[in-house]
């Protein structure tokens, strides 16, 4: 594979669009570019946009705040729930108090096994009270805080789709960001392939499409599919490859591939 891999690298140099004299476009693989990560982050929490960048397109840090939803009424419901958990723990401090002095009465006496009963039975109603508390306060605390949406990695945004004063419900698209530091490239083989193909080979691309100028990329292939897709009977390769910030090279674009040397 290295010799033929050789030759077909050359080839890749020198073809334009129509191909080369002699070059057989059998060897040639059409592929895909895509960002290895791409993902759309959903509203958590239902509420009415009131931040939101002006630049969908804006590079942005892991934990940067890109979407932001009117959070008036979960503030109110923590501080709630807040206030509720403190009353739970003074009772429940209550409670321990009194159980203490039940223990200390009985010692002497003072107090009968029944009224020990309730005071231990008391107590643990009061720490489970305490407890339910302490959880409705957490869960309000955690649906205030993802009123803030924020970017889940560093990389660019691609859409943001609400505008501010639009309702964004549970599950509904808040923003697109993309990782482009590093690529995906998918691409389809015959069969004919799969005997000189393997995992950690490399592909050499050339973009495919008019007035392209880009320097070839090489990309690793990461994985082979074990079946082939219906009706092709082409089996799915995806290689990885990093992006240099001065290449040229997108997610979106389409590319010619090429094997190259192992």
């Amino acid at each position: 594979m290295c010799n033929l891999g050789g030759a077909l690298v050359l080839g890749l140099l020198l073809f334009g669009t129509g191909g080369i004299a002699g070059e057989d476009p059998a060897e040639r693989l059409q592929a895909e570019v895509y960002a290895l990560k791409d993902v759309r982050v959903p509203a958590e929490v239902p509420g009415r946009v009131v931040q939101r960048p002006a630049d969908e397109s804006a590079s942005v840090k892991r934990g940067d705040v890109i979407v932001a939803l009117d959070d008036v009424l979960m503030k109110t419901a923590a501080r709630a729930a807040e206030a509720n958990a403190r009353r739970a723990k003074a009772r429940r401090d209550w409670a321990l108090a009194e159980l203490e002095r039940a223990r200390t009465l009985s010692r002497t006496n003072s107090v009968g096994k029944a009224d020990l009963d309730r005071a231990v039975l008391a107590s643990r109603e009061a720490e489970e009270a305490l407890l339910a508390a302490e959880a409705t306060a957490d869960e309000a605390r955690e649906r205030l805080a993802r009123t803030q949406i924020r970017a889940p990695f560093d990389g660019r945004l691609v859409r943001i789709p609400p505008q501010t004063g639009e309702y964004l419900g549970v599950g509904m698209t808040a923003f697109r960001i993309i990782d482009d530091s590093q690529l995906k490239v998918v691409t389809y083989v015959p069969a004919g392939w799969l005997s000189r193909l393997k995992v950690g080979d490399s592909l050499i691309l050339r973009a495919d499409f008019p007035g392209a100028s880009l320097a070839p990329l090489t990309a690793r292939v990461f994985s082979i599919a074990p079946a082939a897709e219906g009706a092709s009977r082409t089996f799915r390769v995806e290689a990885r490859a990093t992006r240099e910030k001065e290449s040229g090279w997108r997610p979106g674009m389409t590319a010619v591939a090429v094997p190259g040397e192992r």
